[in-house]
């Protein structure tokens, strides 16, 4: 399994509603979670898919022009 300090993590673009302390508790939250992933067994592919499909998430988070308070609305859901 990869090892997360590793993790490869988006590009610095920052969105208009970027917000740091937001982004950066999201990342840790992933970066817990690939752990716990690893401590418990999952296989490498899937770990692997989890954390590309959560770094585009991340990526999308920090680039996106929907503020992170709208971003989780049952409206903004309805459209994905």
């Amino acid at each position: 399994m990869t090892d997360t300090t590793d993790q490869k993590w988006p590009s610095e673009k920052l969105s208009p509603n970027y917000d740091d302390s937001v982004y950066k508790h999201l990342k840790q939250a992933i970066s817990d979670y690939l752990q716990w992933m690893k401590s418990v067994g999952y296989t490498r592919k899937t770990h692997q898919s989890h954390q590309a499909q959560l770094n585009q998430f991340l990526c999308f988070s920090k680039n996106t022009t929907i503020s992170w308070e709208k971003l989780f609305t049952s409206d903004c859901l309805e459209c994905l």
